[in-house]
C-alpha cells in the first residue's frame, strides 16, 4: 500500500495541468478536415453475427469553429461475393456520425 501511495504522489508531482486553447484572437485558427478510405476484410470477428466480411469504410473528421465532427460509413459486401462475405445480399450500409461542441471555443 505504501508503494502505491508513493507512486501516486510521484505521478501527481510530475503531471502537468491541462490548459485550454486560447480562442480570443480567432475562433477558426484550429480548423481542419480530413478523410480516408479503407478496404478491409475481417474473418472470424468476435462480437459480430458475421464471421467474415469485406467492406469499404470512409472515415472523416474535422473542426470548424466550435463544432467538431467524427464519423464513418461502412459499405458491407463491397465485392459482392458470397464466399468473401456472410453479409451477401443482406443489409450493406452502416454509418456512425458523432458531432460535438467545444466548450473552450464557445466560452473563449
Amino acid at each position: 500500500m505504501k508503494k502505491f501511495l508513493g507512486l501516486a504522489a510521484l505521478l501527481a508531482a510530475v503531471s502537468t495541468t491541462a490548459m485550454a486553447v486560447d480562442y480570443s484572437d480567432d475562433i477558426h485558427k484550429n480548423d481542419y478536415k480530413w478523410w480516408q478510405a479503407n478496404l478491409m476484410h475481417g474473418h472470424n470477428q468476435k462480437g459480430t453475427a458475421s464471421t467474415k466480411d469485406t467492406y469499404l469504410e470512409f472515415e472523416l473528421g474535422g473542426r470548424k469553429g466550435p463544432v467538431e465532427f467524427y464519423g464513418y460509413i461502412d459499405f458491407l459486401d463491397v465485392l459482392q461475393s458470397d464466399t468473401l462475405s456472410d453479409q451477401h445480399d443482406g443489409a450493406n450500409f452502416f454509418a456512425e456520425l458523432k458531432p460535438r461542441l467545444s466548450l473552450d471555443a464557445i466560452t473563449g
